[in-house]
């Protein structure tokens, strides 16, 4: 049988108001306990669109002209109200309810009177879990004592659908508890017919036939309440008794961690966003610390009225989670941002994460945990150069399973790699130079001893002494192409200077030819 628990949250527009000016440092005078009412404008008029229990108390409500409403609170807090900032506080509140249930959804806005009504209630499926925390009612007590330790209130109420649930978190003494779908009738017969989560237009027609309770809805025979109402009306009483299933909305916890910014207004201040960019970057670097992730693809978007949106794209060389690491990467990018108009939002998203290996904490470093990144001494150089190269110009050397020196090793730009470091290959033959010549350049050699070996080489107008001969390495390239086979003696020999050059001798042709050195 399924079981939901229903968190209401009554007020969430005030009360997401003031947790967010909390959690921003940003509280003015009076914000914290104070009267306070959201307003809106509706028909060219400022209107109340949410009040605090202080407001309701000295006769404000939703819907009243700001002016009449300063006129009986003087001092009240004014703020507009922003729906869509309550809903986003709403999700995140969601994601953490996840440690108490796999699936907790939203529930959509109660019609109602009030202008703009947003969401104020989750839903936690605990189907299954009757027999964990000490049960049900003991989880619904512990989820409403951490709210209100961070000053949320909230009413909670179980039951065995999702419609019952609603509505006894909203309109019973809680918190409440229907175990049996056969309870749900008497339990929530003395409720408003606005708790079956019907239209407004709809509790308009009940009122005028003089249906004031879901009782009396309940009363009526079923073809007459088909007949007489809208449709919804019937279906609305069908989910709240478990006649007709209803399946929730699940949140989920986003894979791509992220930090946003968000302005009063548009800011064009060029250190101002530094500053909020950087601060973003150390809390992505902590979520991804938390979650034993680097990531590899970083995205910075910035919105404004005037510039609309846009999309900066980092690659890394490799799994990073260092806040410096990552501000390295992204501050020469932030620095070249077109800002006529002003940044209202800034987003920085790991788009491409990946999971680190663990590391092992001393007892001198538990108090203060330090993350490491496994990256290879060049993949901050290269992350760095990106910033002010295309990739086109930046490449690393890779490795080629050929016996061939010029096929040996081949570039590869960061276009090719996506970004990183590729693996190494692996495939060596023997000891080759550090510096390979392309092309191999002529020279003129006086051969002397044995095998043919160099005694004396001119080369860019000097002419070295061969103090050391190592060789010869006799290579061919590949007949079995379908070219003509080239047979080359390779040597390698130390000058008077002490540099090590490596020659070849053409057996076709009898030319020497220098082909790397060792630097």
């Amino acid at each position: 049988m399924s079981l939901f628990l229903c968190m209401y949250l009554p007020d969430w527009d005030i009360q997401a108001m003031r947790l967010k000016q909390r959690r921003t440092n940003t509280l003015i005078s009076g914000m914290t306990h104070g009267p306070l009412l959201l307003f809106l404008s509706q028909r060219r008029q400022e209107v109340v669109g949410r009040c605090c229990d202080t407001c309701r108390r000295r006769g404000i409500f939703p819907g009243m002209a700001v002016a009449e409403a300063r006129a009986l609170v003087p001092q009240v807090m004014m703020m507009p109200l922003d729906g869509m900032a309550s809903r986003r506080l709403l999700k995140k509140l969601a994601r953490w309810a996840l440690r108490f249930s796999p699936v907790v959804s939203i529930v959509e806005p109660f019609p109602g009177n009030q202008p703009q009504p947003s969401a104020d209630s989750l839903l936690l499926n605990i189907s299954g879990m009757e027999h964990l925390d000490g049960g049900p009612m003991a989880l619904a007590r512990r989820i409403m004592g951490i709210l209100r330790r961070n000053s949320l209130t909230c009413r909670t109420a179980i039951a065995p659908t999702i419609g019952s649930a609603t509505a006894l978190a909203r309109y019973a003494a809680t918190p409440a508890r229907i175990d049996n779908p056969a309870d749900i009738p008497a339990a929530i017969r003395e409720f408003p017919p606005a708790a079956l989560r019907i239209s407004v237009d709809t509790q308009i027609a009940l009122r005028e036939v003089g249906i004031m309770c879901v009782a009396e809805v309940m009363a009526i025979a079923r073809d007459q309440l088909a007949v007489r109402f809208p449709p919804e009306l019937l279906l609305r009483l069908d989910q709240i008794l478990g006649r007709r299933m209803e399946l929730p909305a699940m949140i989920t916890l986003s894979t791509a961690p992220e930090a946003q910014w968000r302005a009063d207004g548009p800011v064009e201040n060029l250190e101002g966003i530094l500053l909020a960019a950087r601060a973003l970057t150390q809390r992505l670097a902590h979520e991804l610390t938390q979650r034993n992730l680097g990531t590899t693809l970083l995205t910075v978007n910035v919105a404004g009225a005037d510039i609309g949106t846009s999309t900066i794209t980092i690659a890394l060389a490799q799994a990073v989670r260092r806040a410096d690491r990552l501000w390295a990467a992204i501050r020469p990018r932030m620095e070249q941002l077109r800002l006529s108009g002003g940044i209202e939002i800034l987003t920085i998203r790991a788009v491409e994460t990946h999971l680190l290996p663990m590391e092992q904490l001393h007892a001198d470093t538990c108090t203060r945990r330090q993350c490491h990144d496994a990256m290879t001494p060049l993949a901050p150089v290269l992350d760095i150069l990106r910033t002010r190269l295309p990739a086109t110009r930046i490449g690393t050397v890779a490795a080629g399973r050929s016996h061939i020196p010029e096929q040996a090793m081949r570039m590869n730009t960061l276009e090719i790699t996506a970004g990183l470091i590729p693996p190494p290959d692996g495939f060596i033959t023997t000891q080759r130079p550090s510096l390979l010549l392309d092309p191999p350049e002529p020279v003129q050699v006086i051969t002397g001893g044995a095998e043919n070996a160099p005694g004396h080489i001119q080369w860019r107008g000097h002419i070295y002494t061969c103090q050391q001969v190592i060789g010869p390495e006799r290579l061919t390239t590949a007949w079995w192409t379908g070219a003509a086979a080239v047979t080359r003696d390779y040597f390698a020999v130390l000058d008077q200077t002490g540099q090590w050059l490596w020659v070849f001798h053409e057996m076709e042709t009898g030319q020497w030819w220098v082909h790397g050195l060792w630097v």
